[in-house]
């Protein structure tokens, strides 16, 4: 985010768009806060030490990265799990959360959120397909399962019109590879680049502005005619073609500019969050069902009005504004400290509980879960803590099913 994504926009001239061009002085304050959070987490990643424990930790994790591989191995107990996983994104699709369609709480229901966090477990069902596949012998592999998950994962993703979703598939499948087999598939992730670049970064981005952004109070179902005939017709080759034309290119959402603006403005022009973001995640924890008034999770969207990175008449865009930018907003310079502190130590423990067990597929679960920008306690932490959970006890109903269908 602070050299690759500047650096392209720079080369291709796409920084004239940014929403806020940063001044060369808010280039340097960019870099001073930030080398101060990224030192402060390195510093306390390499000083946390809870050995004994440590230890534990790691053989709890060996001990449930088999048990999983051993229920995903019954097939018919796979084939439910992805049934279930597509009929909630189904239901997701017509009546609930899903991709980039914003329908608050009263359109949605109670049940939108269980709904929205049962249909994201096909992921989890993709990695453990393949880190099995990629485990297997020859004589023993199958490609049935891995290919349906990949390719339900994919169809959805283009229903959701989102890049992310259509890149991640084909990334869990290669981080599968990764830690299975101990190599780096580089012909595989120069494929991926040429895709993303070259189809799925055209198709998404263009086609959001085709539509001028009009989202609200509809389904991804709503949308299919035209995404059918916008891809069809090949207009995404032609990124004029859109009502912001070359605009619509942009890489990155322009984060680069966006962090800098927060330093700037936080604190003076727009007074500290004081934790905001931080107690609304912790709202959302809550189900509907019990809290039928908590807040909508937008924290990035919201966010982003305030500090004039997205438009007051945009119902849905979400500008990430990145941990350490989360931390700042809230508390200032103490905030970043101390958040990036705390994300070190986590770092520590997750190394030392999942990285250095033997469970490929649950390495692969929270790599993937490093990528989440929008906020850390709403939209990261939180979410990968109900969906696990979820997921946690999705396995153990089907490996009573497994076990029962075994004995008879």
């Amino acid at each position: 985010m602070l050299l690759i994504f500047p650096l392209i926009n720079y080369v291709s001239g796409s920084y004239e768009y940014y929403i806020v061009v940063p001044t060369e002085e808010d280039i340097e304050r960019l870099y001073i806060l930030c080398t101060l959070g990224i030192v402060t987490f390195v510093v306390t990643y390499v000083l946390t030490s809870l050995n004994r424990t440590f230890v534990i930790m790691r053989n709890v994790s060996e001990r449930y990265s088999r048990f999983v591989a051993l229920v995903f191995s019954h097939k018919p107990s796979v084939l439910f799990f992805i049934f279930l996983a597509s009929v909630a994104t189904l239901w997701s699709m017509a009546y609930g959360y899903f991709g980039l369609t914003n329908r608050d709480s009263a359109e949605v229901g109670s049940a939108g959120g269980v709904i929205s966090i049962i249909s994201s477990l096909l992921a989890y069902v993709n990695i453990i397909l393949w880190s099995i596949f990629f485990q297997s012998g020859r004589k023993e592999r199958s490609l049935a399962l891995p290919g349906l998950s990949l390719f339900l994962l994919l169809l959805f993703a283009l229903f959701a019109n989102s890049k992310g979703a259509l890149l991640f598939p084909f990334i869990q499948v290669v981080l599968a590879y990764y830690f299975v087999r101990n190599r780096v598939p580089v012909v595989a992730i120069f494929v991926l680049a040429v895709f993303f670049f070259g189809f799925a970064y055209p198709v998404v981005q263009g086609f959001r502005y085709a539509v001028y952004f009009d989202l609200s109070d509809k389904t991804p179902f709503s949308f299919l005619p035209a995404l059918s005939d916008y891809f069809l017709g090949f207009a995404w080759l032609d990124p004029a073609a859109t009502p912001d034309g070359e605009r619509s290119l942009s890489i990155g959402r322009g984060l680069f500019s966006y962090l800098a603006y927060i330093f700037k403005q936080a604190g003076d022009a727009v007074p500290y969050l004081n934790g905001s973001t931080y107690y609304e995640g912790i709202e959302t924890f809550v189900p509907r069902l019990f809290w039928p008034d908590k807040v909508d999770m937008s924290t990035g969207h919201w966010t982003g009005q305030l500090f004039d990175h997205v438009a007051l008449d945009d119902p849905i865009t979400n500008v990430s504004p990145t941990y350490m930018g989360e931390f700042y907003m809230n508390n200032g310079i103490f905030g970043l400290v101390m958040g990036m502190a705390l994300l070190g130590a986590f770092a520590r423990l997750i190394d030392e509980w999942v990285f250095k067990a033997s469970g490929n597929w649950l390495k692969v679960v929270f790599v993937l879960n490093i990528l989440w920008l929008e906020a850390f306690v709403g939209t990261t932490l939180l979410v990968f803590i109900k969906v696990f959970l979820t997921f946690v006890l999705c396995v153990y109903m089907l490996s009573i099913f497994a076990k029962r269908t075994s004995a008879a």
